[in-house]
């Protein structure tokens, strides 16, 4: 598995401790940290020590501007090249219009339930 930092930016805490069950349902060692608000996101991006491999983005952060975050994220020198998944309740195409011009590696909607989303992950991480 190539992810074994994995930085989940949500600000649903159920949706992430569900996330991170899931993630470690499928490799224990990985090792997963969370951001659910600025403060907490902006500190995971310019964290050097802790540099993500991946990173999961909920677009629907109360307070948070998506386009703000990602350029935010596309412009750090420590994260400018980790893979970023838009995970939303939105469709894909209405992710892919608002993700509008930033390099996103997948869209998913967040799926009905946890089977969908360990079999979602599981294709993420055989890639």
């Amino acid at each position: 598995m190539l992810y074994h930092n994995i930085l989940l930016i949500d600000d649903d805490i159920d949706d992430i401790e569900i996330l991170i069950e899931a993630i470690n349902s499928i490799h224990e060692k990985t090792v997963c940290r969370s951001a659910n608000n600025r403060a907490q996101i902006l500190e995971a991006l310019h964290n050097s020590k802790e540099v993500p491999d991946l990173i999961f983005m909920d677009l629907n952060i109360p307070g948070i501007n998506h386009r703000e975050l990602l350029q935010e994220i596309k412009s750090s020198e420590f994260t400018a090249e980790v893979p970023i998944i838009l995970y939303s309740s939105h469709t894909k195409e209405i992710m892919q219009q608002l993700a509008k011009p930033f390099k996103i590696a997948q869209y998913i909607t967040k799926p009905n339930s946890y089977q969908d989303l360990v079999e979602l992950l599981e294709d993420i991480f055989s890639r």
